[in-house]
């Protein structure tokens, strides 16, 4: 990993790339870049940032092109109370904010 950091999101995508996403690189300081680790090459490389630095959030891909990233419950992240939909192909982010129960907050997970 080129960036040391914790608390960050892992997720794995077509059996051979694990993403590490966002984190912490110090007391009270997130980070917004993002990395991939080639498991056939042996190699970290970064990919897109995210608009917002997240950390202890769970992070699932769907289709092999969109990383969900939910928000974390956690004292130290309440503040970035958002669910972000990162595109890997594009680099595109966005970012929803609101109520975790409302039906709008779900609709951006249906599209």
């Amino acid at each position: 990993m080129q960036t040391a950091r914790f608390g960050a999101s892992l997720a794995l995508i077509r059996d051979r790339f694990i993403l590490a996403i966002s984190g912490m690189t110090g007391k009270n300081k997130t980070t917004r870049s993002c990395e991939a680790y080639d498991t056939l090459t042996n190699h970290w490389f970064d990919i897109a940032q995210l608009p917002v630095g997240l950390c202890n959030t769970s992070a699932t891909v769907l289709n092999n092109r969109f990383v969900y990233i939910m928000p974390a419950s956690n004292q130290d992240c309440l503040r970035q109370n958002a669910l972000v939909i990162h595109t890997l192909d594009t680099g595109n982010s966005n970012s929803f904010v609101g109520d975790k129960n409302s039906r709008s907050y779900g609709a951006a997970i249906a599209r």
